[in-house]
C-alpha cells in the first residue's frame, strides 16, 4: 500500500516538473518569427528594443510571458474584379493581386491589434485577417484614386505601364 501511494506521488511530480519545464521552452517554425509579451508590454533587450526571436528553441517565463508568432513569409491576396469609374465615370472592371510581407513585426503586431478607438491593448489577440482587410482597403482605395484620376483611353492605351507603377 505504502508503495503505491509512493509511485503516485513520484508520478504526479515527476508529471508537474515535466509540465513547467515544457512551459519554459517555446519553438519558432521556420518561416516565423515570434514576440514575447510580459505582462503586457514586449520583451525588450539592453536598449529597450523589442526582442523579435528567429526559428529556433528559446526559454520564457512560465506564466508572466505570452508568446505571439508571426508568418515571415510572402503572403499573397487575390481580389475579384471590381467596377471603378474613371475620370468620365465610365466603368472598368479592375482585378489585383498583392504579394505582401511583414517587415516591422512590432509595428504590424500594433497595427492590428489596435481597437476601433485607436488605442492599442497588447494583451489582445492578434486577428490575421485584420491585416488582409487593412491591405485589401487601402490597396482599393488607391486604384480608385489613380483610375478616378485617368480617362478611359489612357487606362487601355500603352500609359497603363505608368500607372500602375
Amino acid at each position: 500500500m505504502n508503495t503505491e501511494k509512493s509511485f503516485m506521488v513520484l508520478s504526479g511530480v515527476i508529471l508537474a516538473g515535466l509540465l513547467i519545464i515544457a512551459s519554459i521552452f517555446f519553438t519558432v517554425q521556420e518561416g516565423q518569427a515570434a514576440l514575447v509579451l510580459r505582462i503586457g508590454e514586449f520583451k525588450s533587450n539592453e536598449n529597450a528594443e523589442p526582442i523579435v526571436y528567429k526559428p529556433g528553441l528559446h526559454f520564457k517565463a512560465p506564466i508572466i510571458d505570452k508568446v505571439v508568432t508571426l508568418n515571415t513569409k510572402i503572403q499573397s491576396i487575390n481580389e475579384q474584379a471590381t467596377r471603378i469609374l474613371t475620370k468620365e465615370q465610365k466603368p472598368v472592371e479592375v482585378d489585383y493581386f498583392v504579394k505582401w510581407r511583414i517587415k516591422d513585426f512590432v509595428k504590424f503586431y500594433k497595427a492590428t491589434i489596435a481597437g476601433s478607438n485607436g488605442t492599442i491593448d497588447l494583451r489582445r489577440e492578434i486577428d490575421p485577417q485584420q491585416a488582409e482587410y487593412f491591405i485589401k482597403n487601402n490597396v482599393a482605395d488607391v486604384l480608385r484614386t489613380t483610375f478616378g484620376e485617368k480617362n478611359l483611353h489612357d487606362i487601355i492605351s500603352g500609359e497603363r505601364d505608368d500607372m500602375l507603377n
